[in-house]
Formats: structure tokens, C-alpha cells, sequence
């Protein structure tokens, strides 16, 4: 059976999610969105209930990928759904260019125009969103959200629930600690730990007035 064949759900009808199901479109079926808000259509695909749709689509035998950018939000739901059983997908773009030997671990989206280099590690419900690249051998923590753009070089280390700003730079072998955010445009050329938010070429850690 090819993925082609295989039914998609995605939870979250925002949008990013019109950006996931471009994505997801190509190489696995479909069925259309969870939203526990908005109801009708999005992206050309059915709104197909809110959470309590989910029991009749299990039985269907639904991949599942949450299609919610924001970092903490997403890992919630993805707890929640591999928590009642569902199988988590792993979305990649036809356009994206994804060394043989990267890993990349389910619920995770690679979308169009990225590329992934040898030896890279995802971890699950990581975004690395439209145009941004991760070079050979970085390492990016569960639920890590790398924004369009966005340029990580070789061997960056990124610790879980990170957000890797729009265009932002982060020099070879740096280290991101989890629960950080990258601002827009940042050039990161040193280390940041754990809840830092870093702005600015170079990047450096905002301090709260």
C-alpha cells in the first residue's frame, strides 16, 4: 500500500493549514480537517467536525498530523492523539530536497522548497517551513517550529518547542536551547539556553523593562 492510499486527518484549520494539506496532497489521501472553531471547508477540503469526529475516523484507520504552528499548541494535540491511538503521519513536500540519511520523526512537515542535509534529526511535530533549510548534522528537538526562510547551519543543536524566526540565520554549530524564540531576521552567531527570546544581528538575549 503507497501513501497515496493511505487517509489523512489534519487537526487545525488555520493558516498553516492550508500549507500542510498543499504538502500533504501529493502522496497521501486526504480525508480533510479537525477544527474544534471553524466549520465548512478550508484549502479545498472538508472541515469534517471538531474533536469528538475523531472516534468514527480512528476506525477508518486515519494517519493523523496537527496542522498548527504554534509550538506548544501543536505538541498538546499531538500528545493528545497519539495518547487515543492514532498513527502520526510525516509530510514532506515534493519540492523539498531531504538527504537519504536525515531522520525525521512522525507528525513532522517538511514543506515546499526546504532542505534537509545529511544526517540532520528531526524530532516529532517539527515544522521546517516553506524555504528554510537545516544543514548536515543538526539536531532539532520535538515540536520545534523552524519559520520560512530560515537558515540553520551545520551541526546547530535546537532543544524541543523552539521557534526559529523568518529569515533568521543561526551560525554552524550553535547551541538553542528549548522554548526559545529566534526573532525575525536574527542572526545567531553564540549559544542561547533554555526561554530565552534573542533578537538582532548578532542575536542577543531580550531583556525584560
Amino acid at each position: 500500500m503507497t501513501m497515496a492510499s493511505l487517509p489523512l486527518i489534519l487537526f487545525g484549520a488555520g493558516g498553516h493549514g492550508k500549507v500542510v494539506v498543499d504538502a500533504a496532497a501529493s502522496s497521501w489521501r486526504v480525508l480533510g480537517f479537525i477544527d474544534d472553531v471553524r466549520t465548512g471547508e478550508h484549502g479545498g477540503y472538508p472541515i469534517l467536525g471538531n474533536q469528538k469526529a475523531l472516534e468514527k475516523l480512528q476506525k477508518e484507520g486515519a494517519y493523523c498530523l496537527v496542522s498548527i504552528g504554534d509550538c506548544a499548541a501543536r505538541a498538546k494535540v499531538q500528545q493528545m492523539l497519539e495518547g487515543m491511538g492514532f498513527p502520526m503521519a510525516t509530510v514532506i513536500h515534493p519540492s523539498a530536497a531531504v538527504s537519504k540519511s536525515a531522520r525525521i520523526a512522525p507528525g513532522s512537515a517538511i514543506l515546499a522548497q526546504v532542505s534537509v542535509g545529511p544526517d540532520a534529526v528531526l524530532g516529532k511535530g517539527c515544522i521546517v517551513n516553506t524555504g528554510a533549510s537545516v544543514d548536515h548534522d543538526c539536531s532539532v528537538g520535538d515540536y520545534t517550529h523552524i519559520a520560512p526562510g530560515a537558515r540553520v547551519a551545520g551541526g546547530v543543536k535546537i532543544g524541543t518547542q523552539t521557534f526559529i524566526g523568518i529569515g533568521s540565520c543561526i551560525r554552524e554549530y550553535c547551541s538553542i536551547g528549548s522554548q526559545v524564540v529566534i526573532g525575525a531576521g536574527a542572526a545567531v552567531i553564540s549559544d542561547f539556553g533554555d526561554g530565552v527570546t534573542a533578537l538582532g544581528v548578532p542575536a542577543v538575549k531580550r531583556v525584560a523593562s
